[in-house]
C-alpha cells in the first residue's frame, strides 16, 4: 500500500493508504468523509477505501439487522410448517 499525504478541510494533514497499482485516484478532501479514496484497479473496476469509523458503524447496523432476522426465523419456520401441513386441492 502506498501512503499519500493530503491536506484535510480542517487544515490538518492525513495519510491515505492505497494499492500502488490503482489509477485515477481521488482522495476525499474531508477528513471525516465516509469514502476516503477511490481508484481503479488493474481490471478497470472502481475500488473504494472507507473511513474506519464509518465501516465500524455500518458493521454494527448490519449485525443489529441480523439479530432482528434471527428473531424472526422462528416465526418463519412456524409459518412454513403450517403451510406444509395444509393440504391444497
Amino acid at each position: 500500500m502506498k501512503k499519500l499525504p493530503t491536506q484535510s478541510k480542517s487544515g490538518g494533514s492525513k495519510a491515505v493508504s492505497f494499492p500502488p497499482m490503482w489509477t485515477e485516484l481521488c482522495i476525499c478532501k474531508y477528513q471525516d468523509g465516509h469514502i476516503q479514496a477511490t481508484g481503479r484497479d488493474l481490471k478497470g473496476r472502481n475500488q473504494y477505501i472507507y473511513h474506519s469509523e464509518w465501516e465500524r458503524q455500518r458493521q454494527e447496523e448490519k449485525f443489529a439487522r441480523m439479530q432482528e432476522f434471527a428473531g424472526a426465523i422462528k416465526c418463519i419456520l412456524y409459518f412454513c410448517k403450517k403451510l406444509k401441513q395444509k393440504k391444497f386441492h
